[in-house]
């Protein structure tokens, strides 16, 4: 099963409404409380109230701390969040958060990652609204995130660097990619740990996918107005694998080389391209041509587009969008006389399929001198004995 959690920023985003709505739909208070003691900070207390925001009920997650003016680098936050040795892949999005955020104030402040000083993203209360946050997701197996347009507020909001335009730079940055749209609130609606969250799952923007929903939660901002200050959650699962919105991006070309073509490819996949492939075509006058066609999801469509234009000699491209279906893919690895071989196990829509990885036969037939083909045989047999005896 493909777990998917769609979020819905009716209010918009931050770190401790993500919480709030994760705690709110169910998640585990105990194990969250337990993980987040084993960071080695400052005392801190917290308190989770039932409220309302705009006349809807929700969850308002507050964490106190008796620190409130230690400034922090990444190589700070780096060395806590291992030391408290959270489970694996909690620890490598928590860090990639932080990266993501690190990376963003370097390129406003033109300075370098490691100088970047981390203040409201470096208080104890934010490290634990990002970590108690992943640390909910990764417990809930999820998979695919999910989430609706932005709303994007209005104003100034004051942070350590004074009073600054919403949304602040280093949010600016963050959003390249996302879909957005204008609020009528006046104020900070996407905070920097809400959007490197999001950054941080690879999360794509769009409408609700198809999935069984298991629970639903809500969290509470501090404020409220016209519009609920709000985030919500919908967690469930869709058994089919991932649906993933995509779009095409189709243009011809009868005036390009074999190698210029080849260079394109090279370019597409740097742009973060899906797949491209080319069709030969006859246009007008009987002249042969190349069509190209690129998939790539949303979140890199102006960086794919651009490359396209640039190492093509088009003036102009179609672009649809299109919806793939996937089967949940996970890698394997299997003990051979010749070493490790990694496989590529598939499921769903009722089949289930595995591949060795062609780098790993390919390695060990130039060890042995025997053909792949063979090789492929013997480890797919090693394949079958394992997988019965799991």
């Amino acid at each position: 099963m493909n777990r998917i959690i769609y979020i819905d920023p009716i209010g918009g985003i931050a770190g401790d409404m993500l919480l709030g709505a994760l705690l709110d739909g169910g998640g585990d208070e105990a194990y969250l409380l337990e993980q987040l003691k084993k960071l080695n900070l400052p005392g801190w207390r917290w308190r989770r109230e039932q409220t309302s925001r705009g006349g809807f009920a929700g969850t308002k997650i507050d964490f106190c701390p008796e620190e409130t003016d230690t400034v922090r680098h990444l190589g700070d936050i780096v060395d806590l969040v291992t030391a408290a040795a959270f489970p694996e892949e909690a620890e490598k999005r928590i860090l990639k958060t932080f990266r993501l955020l690190a990376e963003a104030e370097a390129k406003v402040h033109n300075t370098t990652v490691d100088r970047v000083h981390f203040h409201e993203v470096g208080a104890v209360d934010t490290i634990l609204d990002i970590c108690g946050s992943v640390l909910l997701l990764e417990r809930a197996d999820v998979q695919t995130v999910v989430c609706s347009p932005l709303p994007m507020g209005s104003g100034t909001v004051r942070c350590a660097h004074g009073e600054i335009p919403v949304p602040a730079p280093a949010v600016a940055e963050l959003l390249k990619g996302a879909a957005v749209y204008s609020s009528p609130v006046r104020g900070e609606t996407v905070t920097p740990t809400g959007i490197a969250l999001l950054r941080a799952y690879d999360t794509t923007f769009g409408s609700m996918p198809p999935l069984t929903v298991e629970s639903v939660g809500s969290g509470c901002g501090s404020r409220d107005g016209e519009v609920p200050n709000l985030c919500r959650v919908f967690l469930g699962f869709g058994e089919n694998g991932a649906s993933a919105p995509l779009c095409r991006l189709e243009c011809t070309v009868d005036d390009m080389t074999g190698e210029e073509l080849g260079y394109l490819w090279e370019r597409i996949e740097a742009a973060g391209a899906n797949d491209m492939y080319y069709t030969p075509v006859y246009m007008k006058k009987g002249r042969p041509a190349v069509k190209i066609t690129v998939l790539a999801e949303t979140s890199v469509l102006d960086d794919v587009k651009a490359a396209l234009f640039r190492f093509t000699s088009t003036l102009g491209m179609i672009c649809v969008p299109v919806e793939r279906a996937v089967l949940e893919r996970r890698f394997t690895e299997i003990d051979t006389p010749w070493g490790k071989v990694r496989y590529k196990e598939a499921a769903g829509f009722g089949t289930a399929k595995a591949k060795a990885e062609y780098e790993d036969i390919r390695a060990i037939a130039e060890k042995t001198g025997r053909s792949p083909t063979e090789i492929r045989r013997a480890c797919d047999a090693l394949y079958d004995k394992d997988k019965d005896s799991r």
